[in-house]
């Protein structure tokens, strides 16, 4: 479909958020300095959604971007060496249904989020736990329950992300990748995951939407 010229435009803009939505030169301290960046993370997470709603033709490359800069993340909290180099070579090169090694599982599990799919179905978090090495066996119920509790739940996005890592990882304290991953799923706007009529698009493409988001196939892979 082809967008009227207005919108291809504003497709193109840098996003910016407000001059209050940055943190300024003097940052609070104590239990303000919490309150400080939950609020800023929120007002951040906000604005960059709503630029997201008028679906820029690079959302899909951008999405498996943050996918590949996360999965670099949790290889150096997880004590491995691979960079996104590395991780994008152990995707992007394996021959068609060949194993990517541990660190192309990490990859895929962060990968799937950027899935037109419902992220808190029971097979999508145990695939994901077995992409980070740590398969939940008899607690996925509970860690699924706990996840969808967040989202029917009233709780903002920030707060949300950050309950389900504390969560999961009380839970299953090896499982923190997994933890992570949930949390970015309740950072993406747990209205994504509601049914509600303004969904969070930042991380997790509407399940329901038609069609292919412009650029979402392997073909980002080249552009590091």
């Amino acid at each position: 479909m082809i967008r009227p010229a207005a919108a291809r435009a504003a497709a193109l803009e840098t996003p910016r958020a407000p001059a209050w939505a940055r943190p300024g030169h003097r940052a609070p301290a104590g239990d303000g300095a919490a309150l400080e960046a939950a609020f800023l993370a929120g007002a951040g997470l906000g604005a960059l959604d709503a630029f997201l709603r008028l679906a820029p033709p690079w959302a899909g490359v951008w999405r498996r971007r943050l996918a590949l800069q996360a999965a670099a993340a949790s290889m150096r909290l997880i004590g491995r060496r691979e960079d996104e180099a590395a991780l994008r070579d152990a995707w992007a090169l394996r021959r068609p249904g060949d194993d990517p090694g541990p660190a192309g599982r990490v990859l895929g599990a962060w990968r799937s989020l950027s899935e037109r799919s419902d992220p808190l179905a029971p097979e999508k978090v145990a695939a994901a736990a077995a992409g980070f090495g740590a398969p939940p066996g008899a607690v996925l119920p509970a860690i699924v329950a706990v996840a969808q509790d967040l989202a029917r739940g009233d709780w903002p996005a920030v707060l949300a992300a950050a309950e389900a890592a504390r969560r999961v990882v009380a839970l299953r304290p090896e499982a923190e990748l997994l933890a992570l991953w949930l949390a970015a799923i309740g950072q993406s706007g747990m209205q994504n995951l509601r049914g509600e009529q303004g969904r969070g698009e930042t991380l997790h493409p509407p399940a329901q939407a038609g069609g292919e988001v412009a650029g979402e196939d392997d073909l980002e892979e080249d552009a590091a």
